[in-house]
């Protein structure tokens, strides 16, 4: 017969491997780069994908990947204060029996769609973002602040039912979710 201290222990196990299994992904952001003219940061961001999740993309499965684009000021005592902040999603689409690659980027109330001859022009697309511009108003500070760039990217697995999301609200639903920070720099 078995006892419940062994039926707990096998429970307890099963939901900590459970929890503790991740997408093991390479995928990655380059370090964003900075350009300042004057109080405008113009930001430059890369991601970049590991092989499988390129293929999977390639076999005409939709990827939804949600960059958050984040400015803070640096502060030594106190937590970081957030600025500004873009959200922009894209979503990568390809068929390639038919030839047909599709990438809509979303921000804001802007939703521009944009149809590719090549699989690997459609990347280059979707995944880098360029000439992202914050102005930083600081007329009433005389000592030159820091400030970092803070960019997430997140990919959303296939959307299941909604009700699998409160019964099982434990499981993640996320494929992976990155960060990367920049440099400090200072405005004046």
């Amino acid at each position: 017969m078995i006892g419940y201290k062994t039926i707990f222990s096998f429970v307890a196990a099963v939901f900590t491997l459970i929890m503790s299994v991740t997408c093991l992904n390479a995928a990655e952001i380059e370090k964003p780069i900075i350009a300042l003219k004057g109080n405008n940061v113009n930001i430059d961001i890369r991601l970049t994908l590991d092989e499988a999740q390129i293929g999977m993309i390639s076999d005409g499965i939709q990827m939804e990947l949600i960059f958050y684009i984040n400015l803070f000021k640096k502060w030594d005592i106190w937590p970081d204060e957030f600025i500004k902040g873009e959200e922009i999603t894209r979503i990568i689409k390809a068929d390639t029996v038919k030839g047909e690659f599709t990438a809509t980027s979303q921000r804001g109330l802007t939703i521009i769609e944009k149809r590719f001859k090549s699989f690997d022009s459609m990347l280059v697309w979707a995944l880098n973002i360029k000439g992202l511009t914050f102005t930083i108003d600081n007329n009433d500070s005389m000592d030159s602040d820091s400030y970092f760039v803070r960019v997430t990217v997140e990919s959303h697995k296939r959307k299941l039912p909604k009700i699998f999301g409160y019964v099982l609200f434990f499981i993640n639903d996320k494929e992976f979710k990155i960060k990367k920070e920049s440099s400090y720099f200072n405005v004046r």
